[in-house]
């Protein structure tokens, strides 16, 4: 009888730890598969964000290159757009400017 209620009670402890390996084994799964499900929502704006800085990145080399190659141009236009934002109409005329957006 001894025997027959150690056998018993190892075969309970037996289904517990089995089912407790397969519910840790579930609750594994389910963990994966939100990270996966996670994953597969960000990925997309991850893409877009690498995309983005590749851009910017160009972008930059461009507003170098052009600085470079205009080199003071760039300054001297501003300042005549300045100076002719800060003209009205009549000081414009007397410079031979009829209006200002045939100016740009």
């Amino acid at each position: 009888m001894k025997r027959e209620n150690t056998l018993i009670e190892a075969l309970q402890k037996s289904e517990k730890e089995s089912s407790i390996r397969n519910s840790l084994g579930r609750v594994k799964e389910i963990i994966w598969h939100n990270i996966i499900d996670g994953m597969n929502e960000i990925w997309p704006s991850v893409q877009i964000i690498f995309e983005q800085k590749e851009l910017v990145e160009k972008a930059k080399e461009s507003i170098s290159d052009t600085n470079v190659e205009f080199g003071d141009m760039l300054t001297t236009t501003n300042r005549i757009i300045k100076f002719l934002n800060a003209r009205n109409k009549y000081e414009l005329e007397e410079l031979g400017v009829a209006d200002r957006r045939d100016t740009i």
